[in-house]
C-alpha cells in the first residue's frame, strides 16, 4: 500500500540526485557562463572597434590617403610620373646584369677591399682597370646621367617604378638597384676629381642628387632611406671635390643652388609615413599576410589597428619645419607607445601587432635630420670656396658668407648650434659639425681616429679646405 512514509522514503534519493545535478551545473556551468560572457564582451569590443576602424579608414580615403594595396597604387600614381619609367627600369636592369657585376667586381666603390681613388697626381694602381670599365659602360653612364639630371629640372616629377603593392610582401627591386646606379656615378665623379675636371665632377654630383630626387615620392620608408644614402654619396663626392679644389666658381654656384633645396626635412617624411601606414593596415584585417615576414598571425585585431592608426597619425603629423621639435616629438611618440605597452596589460594585448609593425620612427627621423644637417654643412663649405674665388683667401668667419645668401645662424645643426670654422696658417680652412648622437659641436676641429669603427661617419662632419691652385675649367 502506498503510504506517506513510503513516499517520503522514495523522495530522498531523488533529492540527492537533484543536488548533484545542481552542483555539477554550478561547477561546470558557471565557468562556461563566465567564458561565454567574456567571449561576448570580447566580440562586443571587437565589433565596436571594427565600426570605429571602418569610419577612420573612410576618413583617410576621403582625404585621398592610402589604406590598402589598391589605394596605395592610386596614391603612388598621383605622386609620380611614368614618362621615364621604362628607361629607368631598363637602365637599372643593365646595371645589375651579370656582365656589369663581373666587370665591376675588383674596382673602387664596388668593392670595399679595394683602396679608394687617391687625390690628383698621386699614384693609382687601379687606374687602367677603372678607366677601361668606365669606357666599356660609357653609354650606360651617359644615359644614367641624362635621366638623373632631368629630375633636377624645374617641375620634374619623381619616377614611377613598376611596383606591385602587396602589403608587407611588396618587392622594390628598382629601388634597391638604385644603389648600383649611384656607385657608378660616384666612381665616375671620383675619377673626374682625379682628373681635376670641374664640369664632370659637377655633373656626377648633380647625377647623384637626381637619383635621390627620382625616389623622393616613394611612399615606403626603406625607399626613402635608400635616397638618404644616395644623398650622402653626393655629399661625400662634393666633400672630396672641395678638399682638392676641383670645382670652378661657375660649377660651385650651380651645385650650391641644388643644395639649397635639400637643407630641410621636407615632405619626404610625411609621404613615407603615409605609405608605411597603408602597407601595414591590411595585416590587421588578414593576419596571414604578414606570416611570411615573421609577423604573428593573430585574429580579431580591429582595436590593435586603432592603436596603430593613433601611433602612425602622431608620427606622420609631427612638424618637420624645426629639426629639434621634429626629433623631440618623434621620441615622445615612441616613448608613449612603449609606456603604454609596459604599464597596461589590456593595452599590451590589444596592441600586439602594433608593437611588431610600428617602424623605428625615432631612428629613421634622425636619418632625415642628419641628411639636412650634412647639406647645410656642405652649403657653407661651398660658400667658403666661393669666397676664396672672389677674395683670394678664406673668410675670417662664416658670417662673411652673407654675399652668397648663406647665414650660419640659420644653417645650424640640432640644438641650434652653429657649425665650427677655423682658418689655418697655410691659407686654408676647416669646417666641422658633430654626429647627432654626440650632442655638442666641439669648439675645436675633431681629431679623427683611423681605428674607430665609424671613421667614415666622422669624416662626414670634418671638411678640410686646404689652399690649392685654382681649379681648371674642365670641358
Amino acid at each position: 500500500m502506498y503510504t506517506r512514509e513510503s513516499a517520503s522514503t522514495e523522495a530522498k534519493p531523488r533529492s540527492k540526485r537533484g543536488c548533484l545535478v545542481i552542483s555539477l551545473l554550478l561547477f561546470f556551468g558557471f565557468p562556461v557562463l563566465l567564458i561565454a560572457c567574456a567571449a561576448l564582451m570580447f566580440l562586443g569590443r571587437e565589433s565596436a572597434a571594427r565600426r570605429e576602424l571602418t569610419d577612420r579608414l573612410e576618413q583617410l580615403k576621403a582625404k585621398n590617403l592610402p589604406v590598402d594595396d589598391a589605394t596605395m597604387a592610386d596614391f603612388y600614381h598621383e605622386l609620380t610620373s611614368n614618362d621615364d619609367s621604362k628607361a629607368w627600369s631598363a637602365l637599372l636592369a643593365e646595371l645589375t646584369s651579370d656582365e656589369f657585376n663581373k666587370s665591376s667586381r675588383g674596382l673602387p666603390i664596388f668593392n670595399d677591399a679595394v683602396p679608394p681613388i687617391p687625390g690628383p697626381g698621386e699614384t693609382w694602381e687601379q687606374q687602367q682597370a677603372t678607366r677601361e670599365f668606365l669606357l666599356q659602360f660609357s653609354d650606360l653612364q651617359r644615359e644614367l646621367t641624362q635621366l638623373s639630371l632631368k629630375q633636377l629640372q624645374p617641375g620634374a616629377v619623381p619616377v614611377r617604378y613598376p611596383t606591385k603593392w602587396n602589403s608587407l610582401d611588396t618587392l622594390l627591386p628598382d629601388i634597391q638597384n638604385m644603389r648600383q646606379a649611384s656607385r657608378l656615378l660616384l666612381l665616375q665623379g671620383q675619377v673626374a676629381i682625379y682628373d681635376e675636371n670641374s664640369a664632370s665632377t659637377r655633373r656626377c654630383i648633380e647625377g647623384l642628387l637626381g637619383c635621390s630626387q627620382a625616389m623622393s615620392a616613394e611612399p615606403v620608408l626603406v625607399s626613402q632611406l635608400v635616397a638618404v644614402a644616395i644623398d650622402s654619396m653626393a655629399v661625400e663626392l662634393l666633400q672630396t671635390a672641395l678638399r682638392h679644389n676641383t670645382l670652378n666658381e661657375k660649377d660651385l654656384r650651380r651645385v650650391l643652388e641644388h643644395i639649397r633645396q635639400q637643407m630641410s626635412i621636407g615632405p619626404r617624411w610625411r609621404i613615407a609615413m603615409q605609405g608605411e601606414r597603408a602597407l601595414m593596415l591590411p595585416i590587421y584585417n588578414d593576419p596571414s599576410i604578414g606570416v611570411s615576414q615573421g609577423v604573428a598571425s593573430i585574429p580579431f585585431r580591429s582595436r590593435d589597428a586603432l592603436y596603430y592608426l593613433d601611433y602612425m597619425d602622431s608620427v606622420t603629423n609631427v612638424p618637420t619645419e624645426n629639426m629639434d621639435v621634429f626629433v623631440a616629438e618623434l621620441e615622445k611618440c615612441e616613448s608613449e607607445l612603449e609606456q603604454l605597452m609596459a604599464n597596461h596589460m589590456l593595452a599590451r594585448f590589444d596592441a600586439l601587432l602594433t608593437s611588431q609593425l610600428s617602424p623605428a620612427t625615432s631612428a629613421a627621423g634622425r636619418a632625415f635630420v642628419r641628411r639636412a644637417c650634412l647639406f647645410r654643412l656642405a652649403s657653407l663649405a661651398v660658400g667658403v670656396r666661393l669666397y676664396e674665388a672672389q677674395h683670394a683667401g678664406p673668410p675670417a668667419s662664416l658670417a662673411d658668407l652673407g654675399e652668397f645668401q648663406l647665414d650660419p645662424q640659420q644653417l645650424t645643426t640640432l640644438g641650434g648650434q652653429t657649425f665650427g670654422f677655423q682658418r689655418d696658417e697655410e691659407g686654408g680652412s676647416l669646417l666641422w659639425g658633430a654626429e647627432l648622437e654626440a650632442g655638442q659641436v666641439p669648439a675645436k676641429p675633431p681629431v679623427l681616429d683611423p681605428t674607430h669603427p665609424s671613421l667614415e661617419q666622422q669624416r662626414q662632419w670634418l671638411w678640410e679646405l686646404p689652399k690649392q691652385p685654382d681649379a681648371t675649367e674642365g670641358p
